[in-house]
């Protein structure tokens, strides 16, 4: 990748369009993360008896999962941020890699997408 990124290609309509769609996807995510750590931690607190130790052990895959799903949706909104400050430097919609344009139904599937598909790929395979 070379020192100097060429710049996004999209109006300042479009940027603006997905910014929104960014921010209300981050603001639904993290309401969901913060109910499921207030879930997480409300059951991490409660009793255990000798005569409920198969509901213990539920329970316990429960919060895992739960915690699973927390990092998970914590990613998702790094990503989001990520997407957010390339908007800011005039970066968004451009591969981080190979610095070519991140097609439009790419970007409206997944308007966080750091990577064109080519790109995705090749990481995904572990070629990047």
């Amino acid at each position: 990748m070379s020192g100097q990124k060429k710049k996004s290609i999209f109006s300042k309509d479009e940027l603006a369009k997905y910014r929104e769609e960014l921010i209300e996807k981050r603001n639904r995510i993290v309401g969901v993360v913060e109910r499921m750590e207030s879930q997480a931690i409300r059951a991490g607190s409660d009793e255990v008896s000798v005569d409920h130790m198969a509901d213990h052990g539920s329970d316990s895959y429960e919060q895992d999962q739960t915690i699973s799903l927390i990092e998970r949706e914590s990613e998702a909104v790094r990503a989001i941020d990520l997407a957010l400050k390339r908007m800011e430097e005039g970066t968004y919609g451009l591969c981080d890699e190979c610095e070519a344009r991140i097609k439009k139904p790419r970007l409206k599937a997944m308007p966080s997408a750091r990577l064109c598909l080519e790109c995705q790929i090749a990481e995904e395979e572990g070629r990047l």
